[in-house]
């Protein structure tokens, strides 16, 4: 039976939010944002504190720490940059005018929210894998039929792999006649073509308990996108 919207639940949401932003100039701009939250719930901890309407405070699984560094900068290269700002129209089409951005976002893992099991060892790793284990699965076993819980939702330091991607762009503006100019653009996602696992499986009876299996939802490997468009 599961009961949901329960009258007399509460939530609480806390964060640090900072910011520091070089405002654009001389061809460059820079944007740091990091967030720190601290997230929680009130929930029933296990059947008998539902029976009794009983709540706790627990965490939400969302990640904790989360950053992101943006940029742009104007290649100094062509006319009304620094370097080599009398370049022929030829060498001024090939090395002038460049333009590129560069977004780099991170969030740490997920809070692994555990059911029901008994702790019977020290589950924590020394080196969780993005790709394989993330905690000692033989640190856990399945807790015996009709018992209360009495694990914890969350194991202090156990979380599921964080997130890192960078995406880079470089673009060039063409100008034809002066209503007419033409953006060439370069676009490329994950460029480090970084692999972002999945939260490790959380069942107790699987034989992947444990370990990472999958790449998270929506996560791309490298991609690169090519863009031509007229302005006017």
């Amino acid at each position: 039976m599961n009961q949901t919207n329960t009258p007399g639940a509460h939530e609480r949401y806390d964060a640090l939010q900072m910011r520091v932003q070089r405002q654009f100039s001389n061809g460059f701009n820079f944007l740091w944002t990091y967030n720190y939250n601290s997230e929680r719930s009130e929930q029933f901890f296990n059947v008998d504190q539902e029976f009794a309407n009983v709540f706790r405070w627990e965490s939400a699984t969302r990640p904790r720490h989360r950053m992101t560094i943006s940029g742009v900068y104007e290649l100094p290269f062509g006319h009304g940059r620094r370097l080599v700002s009398h370049a022929p129209p030829v060498a001024e089409a090939f090395i002038g005018g460049w333009t590129t951005t560069a977004i780099y976002s991170y969030n740490s893992g997920n809070l692994l929210q555990f059911g029901q099991l008994d702790v019977v060892g020290d589950p924590h790793i020394d080196h969780p894998s993005k790709w394989g284990y993330v905690f000692n699965p033989a640190a856990f076993k399945q807790s015996a039929a009709f018992t209360p819980r009495v694990n914890p939702w969350f194991i202090p330091g156990l979380t599921g792999p964080g997130y890192k991607n960078l995406d880079v762009t470089l673009a060039k503006f063409f100008p034809i006649t002066e209503r007419f100019r033409l953006e060439f653009k370069i676009e490329a996602y994950n460029i480090s073509n970084t692999f972002d696992g999945a939260d490790p499986s959380l069942s107790v009876t699987s034989s992947t308990f444990g370990r990472v299996v999958s790449q998270q939802s929506g996560i791309i490997g490298r991609q690169f996108q090519y863009n031509l468009k007229l302005h006017f």
